[in-house]
C-alpha cells in the first residue's frame, strides 16, 4: 500500500499544487489483495478532484482497528450541502 500510495504522489505532482503525503510508520508494510490499477485510479481521481478546487492537498493512510483509512484532504469549498446526497 505504501508504495502504491507514494505512486500516486509522485504522479500527482504534475497538477502544480502542494501535495503531503502522511503515512504512519508500521514495523512492516501493509499489503492488501486488491485490483491495484483500479484502486490506484481510484485514489489518483480523489486527488486530481483535489487539486481542481484547492490549492494544498494532504493524502493520510493509516490502519485503525483492522481497517485502512485512506483521507484524500483538501482546501476547496468542499461540496455544496444540497448536492451531497448526489455524491454518493
Amino acid at each position: 500500500m505504501r508504495h502504491l500510495l507514494e505512486e500516486v504522489y509522485v504522479d500527482a505532482q504534475h497538477f502544480g499544487v502542494p501535495i503531503d503525503l502522511r503515512l504512519r510508520k508500521r514495523p512492516t508494510d501493509l499489503v492488501l489483495e486488491l485490483k491495484r490499477n483500479a484502486f490506484k485510479r481510484a485514489v489518483t481521481n480523489l486527488v486530481s478532484n483535489a487539486a481542481r478546487f484547492g490549492d494544498q492537498i494532504v493524502i493520510r493512510a493509516a490502519t485503525e482497528r483492522g481497517w485502512l483509512r485512506i483521507e484524500v484532504d483538501d482546501n476547496g469549498p468542499g461540496i455544496p450541502k444540497e448536492e451531497r446526497e448526489n455524491v454518493f
